[in-house]
C-alpha cells in the first residue's frame, strides 16, 4: 500500500536517511530496533546488520537499515502504511 496523499508518508521515499525523514516528518511516537541475521556471518562487513522501526499514530510504520561503511546511515528501506496504527511497538 502506498502513502495516501496528505498524509506524512506522503512525504518520504525510501533511501533517505533518518535525518531527512524526520525533518519532514517529525520524531516518532515510538521505535524499537534488532539485530539482523546479517550480524552473525562471520567476515561480513556489508550493512544491515541492525534495523530501526519506528512508529507513527496514523501514519504507520517506516524501518531504517545502517549502512555498510561508507554508506548513509540509518536509510529508510521499509515503510508499512497502516493508518488504524496506534503508535506503539506493542
Amino acid at each position: 500500500m502506498s502513502a495516501l496523499p496528505g498524509s506524512k508518508f506522503s512525504k518520504i521515499q525510501l533511501n533517505m536517511s533518518r535525518r531527512q525523514v524526520d525533518s519532514l516528518i517529525g520524531q516518532p511516537d515510538d521505535e524499537t530496533g534488532y539485530v539482523t541475521g546479517k550480524a552473525f556471518i562471520p567476515f561480513s562487513f556489508g550493512g544491515d546488520s541492525y534495523r530501526t522501526e519506528a512508529f507513527d499514530k496514523g501514519e504507520g510504520q517506516p524501518t531504517y537499515s545502517r549502512g555498510s561503511i561508507g554508506a548513509e546511515p540509518n536509510q529508510l528501506i521499509k515503510m508499512e502504511v497502516n493508518p488504524a496504527a496506534t503508535g506503539f511497538s506493542k
